[in-house]
């Protein structure tokens, strides 16, 4: 792809949305709130069906153009705005659909933004996971998307019950942020 495409694609979505995302997280830090009405309390456990809904939403909202394939742009696009939305509101939502979202609070190990250096980083490391993910035909569609998030997910079940819990969604959080998961 053309680097003025992918410059373009982010430009388009990504900022926007990170400048939305700045001034929701200003809001809510000028006001000590730092779940809005919008979400829940914490989330005390996230099942795997309930993973497994979540990354069904999230296909569903990346895929931008509606081809039913994720391009390698939406993908990365997808991992900086994520995670400059949960790094600046200190949270990662977990929208499972249907039901008010539960949080997971990242705000005391998670750096508070996105440096240049660091977003670098994440649409690299974006990149190579969309690629290993990434069906022979270079597009990464619901059911390959649907695997890598799982995978995600299992990674993150430290005792393998199938349930994250405590730590475990800690950990989750600190993953869907893109942030240093350090190992305990």
């Amino acid at each position: 792809m053309a680097g003025g495409r992918k410059s373009g694609f982010l430009e388009k979505i990504g900022l926007p949305a990170i400048g939305a995302a700045f001034i929701a997280g200003a809001a809510m830090a000028a006001t000590g709130d730092i779940a809005a009405p919008a979400f829940g309390g914490p989330a005390q456990a996230l099942s795997s069906s309930d993973a497994d809904r979540r990354a069904a939403l999230l296909f569903a909202q990346s895929d931008l153009d509606g081809s039913g394939d994720l391009s390698v742009e939406e993908f990365s696009a997808l991992s900086v705005v994520s995670a400059e939305l949960a790094r600046l509101s200190g949270f990662v939502a977990l929208d499972v659909g249907g039901e008010t979202s539960r949080v997971i609070d990242i705000a005391d190990v998670a750096p508070a933004s996105v440096s240049l250096t660091e977003r670098t980083r994440i649409e690299a490391v974006a990149s190579h996971e969309f690629h290993d993910a990434a069906g022979p035909d270079g597009v990464l569609d619901e059911d390959d998307f649907l695997a890598l998030e799982r995978e995600r997910f299992i990674a993150a079940d430290l005792n393998g019950d199938g349930a994250l819990k405590r730590q475990e969604l800690s950990v989750y959080g600190l993953r869907v942020a893109r942030a240093p998961v350090s190992a305990s």
